[in-house]
């Protein structure tokens, strides 16, 4: 669980402590394998005498969604700890679902530092996709067999992996391999996916045939690696470098592509650590657009929350620069768009082609070509759909910095960095008031941002700016 790895260390670190430290234990229960997880996740042994994993008894026997048992534990804890006043204590809660966890320090001592709620992003393991249907060889990552009414094994279901590192689900009947779970000989096992002749998934369409038994047999074959992700992230101090690294399709855009960037900007705008945001593509390329090839397929890249392209519906509202290399087209183009600060290469071209597929600039690149380019500029881009150099964006205000070919990526990285050294509440309100006064009435203008800027002005920020100016040093932002 990464959740709980990432919460533990958060508040571990908080607390200057280590897991070795901890004293008494409360893991949250509702069945044998959220134990197994936490205790993992935390490092913690399952059959250590002197440190059992709860306090108050409960385990499997009282934890579950719903009964409160948390505050059972910390209540339990409670006096244990006030007997021992040295003592710290772990407890751990979930939300219904065994990925959304809380986790709490505990000790009759006071802490060094005071308590905060901190909320930990949790970094992203690359995801698997998962097929609907599948034939061909795979791995047995993990299977369970269901039972009927009369106790009897009914079935095998397994979660197979293929050699590209997807993911699929296959149900068989076969009581060959109903045995051979129950045997442990499944999990591990190399097997072929075929199509006809078995139950399958319910749709009668799939068998499995084992190949290679897995435990306790022969050595178990070796999972595959998950797909390298479409979206990479690198932290940079407080700036979070976005990667578009589909560079075998000029980092087309498909949905599993939008969703991963919209994870990656969900997770930054989570992060007050994350005061600026980098996007960028690999490969010498930003950005081609939609994957037609995938739209073809019906995989449309828009997301719930944050839309076309997984941001062009909802920009983050963290201060967003893109570095361009290369080709920055159509949906590119309007990533582009949806930027506060573009940096380019002088080589780099931008684009709205989508006239020529008999398709429309929908992802915000009309409306947005407009707000930003004189009118004429704006329309040449829509109606004509042809590139338009970088050094002639520049020169109409688009682009804010013209570097050599390969340097976009670290000059966008500056001036992140330099939008994250200034006061966050103040880079905030900037952001918001230049990107909403357009749609006030002249006559609330000023009003309107008085009521927004009172906050700022009066605030912790604005004072240690001010001493620090006076004082002749670095001011040392809080956010408040």
């Amino acid at each position: 669980s990464p959740a709980i790895a990432a919460i533990g260390a958060a508040a571990l670190a908080h607390a200057g402590a280590s897991i070795e430290d901890v004293d008494l234990v409360d893991l949250y229960a509702c069945f044998p394998s959220a134990v197994e997880i936490a205790a993992d996740a935390l490092g913690l042994p399952l059959d250590d005498p002197d440190r059992p994993l709860t306090v108050t008894g409960g385990l499997t026997f009282a934890g579950g969604p719903g009964n409160n048992y948390g505050s059972h534990a910390v209540a339990t804890m409670v006096p244990l700890l006030r007997a021992r006043p040295a003592a710290l204590g772990l407890s751990t809660s979930l939300g219904w679902y065994a990925t959304k966890h809380a986790l709490g320090l505990y000790s009759a001592t006071p802490p060094e530092r005071p308590f905060a709620h901190l909320r930990p992003v949790v970094d992203r393991p690359p995801r698997r996709p998962v097929l609907a249907s599948y034939a061909g060889p795979a791995v047995v990552e993990a299977a369970t067999v269901p039972y009927d009414r009369s106790g009897e094994p009914e079935a095998v279901v397994a979660s197979l992996l293929t050699p590209a590192g997807e993911r699929v689900l296959v149900r068989s009947e076969d009581p060959a391999l109903v045995t051979a779970m129950l045997d442990d000989v499944l999990l591990g096992a190399e097997v072929e996916v075929a199509v006809g002749g078995g139950t399958g998934t319910g749709s009668g369409e799939e068998r499995l045939v084992v190949t290679a038994p897995g435990r306790p047999g022969p050595t178990p074959a070796p999972l595959p690696a998950a797909p390298r992700p479409p979206v990479r992230t690198e932290r940079r101090g407080a700036v979070l470098v976005v990667t578009l690294d589909r560079p075998e399709v000029r980092n087309a855009v498909d949905a599993r592509t939008a969703e991963a960037l919209e994870q990656a900007v969900d997770d930054a705008e989570a992060d007050p650590g994350v005061r600026a945001i980098v996007l960028t593509g690999a490969g010498g390329t930003f950005c081609a657009g939609m994957d037609l090839r995938a739209a073809a397929r019906g995989e449309l890249p828009v997301t719930a929350g944050r839309g076309p392209l997984g941001l062009t519906g909802r920009p983050p509202t963290t201060p967003l620069v893109v570095a361009v290399e290369g080709a920055a087209l159509a949906g590119g183009c309007e990533l582009v768009l949806a930027a506060d600060l573009v940096v380019a290469a002088q080589d780099a071209t931008f684009g709205l082609p989508e006239a020529r597929r008999g398709l429309v600039a929908a992802a915000g690149g009309m409306v947005r070509a407009r707000e930003r380019l004189p009118r004429n500029v704006a329309m040449e881009l829509v109606l004509l759909g042809e590139p338009v150099d970088a050094p002639r964006l520049h020169a109409l205000g688009l682009v804010n910095r013209l570097v050599a070919p390969g340097e976009a990526l670290e000059e966008a990285v500056a001036l992140a960095a330099r939008i994250a050294g200034n006061a966050p509440l103040s880079v905030a309100l900037g952001k918001r008031v230049v990107d909403e006064s357009p749609g006030w009435a002249p006559a609330e203008t000023f009003e309107r941002q008085g009521e927004l800027a009172s906050a700022v002005l009066l605030s912790d920020d604005a004072r240690e700016g001010v001493e620090a100016f006076a004082e002749r040093r670095d001011p040392v932002w809080r956010g408040r």
